[in-house]
């Protein structure tokens, strides 16, 4: 499955708590990190999500995909980005690897990007980059839209 990263919409870098305290070149976005906050920024799952065909009003808010309670809601489709536990779904090995990932307020976006490229990668995932400025396209070698 091809996922697209978007740096637009991109929300990065400011840790689980959003506080603003990482460099600029660590983080991006407005508002706090989410699968999509109230700026219109989604983190790297998010925008995965959306992809996946959730809507922006269901993820909202919401700050890891098992705060979506699909198992409750058998009409949205399957993510990715879930798996089953014991009583419920629980986030994903890949979405936890990612989340860490794109949360990290002490790596460059360059990082995050050949970071979270190698993971999905590994998953079996192609990730493409979008709108990306020219100062991440000189430090990390990703495919770029």
């Amino acid at each position: 499955m091809e996922l697209i990263l978007d740096y637009k919409k991109w929300s990065c870098g400011n840790g689980p708590f959003w506080q603003d305290k990482a460099p600029a070149k660590n983080r991006h976005g407005v508002g706090k990190t989410s699968l999509h906050n109230e700026k219109g920024y989604s983190c790297c799952i998010g925008q995965f999500m959306k992809q996946e065909g959730h809507t922006a009003s269901f993820l909202k808010g919401k700050g890891a995909p098992y705060d979506c309670k699909l198992h409750e809601h058998p009409n949205k489709p399957r993510s990715t980005f879930t798996k089953k536990s014991f009583i419920s779904l629980d986030n994903s090995t890949l979405a936890e690897n990612a989340m860490k990932i794109n949360d990290d307020e002490n790596t460059t976006i360059a990082q995050k990007i050949t970071q979270l490229n190698k993971i999905f990668s590994k998953n079996g995932h192609k990730l493409s980059f979008k709108n990306f400025p020219q100062w991440v396209k000189k430090e990390a070698e990703v495919n770029y839209k």
